[in-house]
């Protein structure tokens, strides 16, 4: 398994939660595994989300590693958001 979930979100938490769910018994290493998503309505606008947004699936995503793996993995795993970047 790539470390790298790549986890696409409609409404920021509906979707990554089954990717993860699929794929969390596969890895041996959650040291290594960085997880990184992108809503699929920033995709499709072509806007980015708010760090309010950002900030509130993280905490998710947090929240399911947490009550689903463990407390090491829901603190030590990175998240990003792989959100566009408008130029100015």
């Amino acid at each position: 398994l790539d470390p790298r979930i790549s986890v696409a979100a409609q409404n920021c938490f509906r979707g990554p939660r089954e990717r993860l769910q699929g794929r969390s018994e596969n890895v041996k290493d959650w040291s290594n595994v960085v997880l990184a998503y992108e809503p699929v309505w920033a995709i499709v606008t072509g806007q980015t989300a708010t760090p309010e947004q950002a900030q509130e699936v993280h905490q998710k995503l947090r929240s399911w590693l947490r009550a689903n793996l463990s407390d090491e993995v829901a603190d030590s795993v990175r998240i990003i958001y792989g959100g566009r970047r408008l130029q100015a």
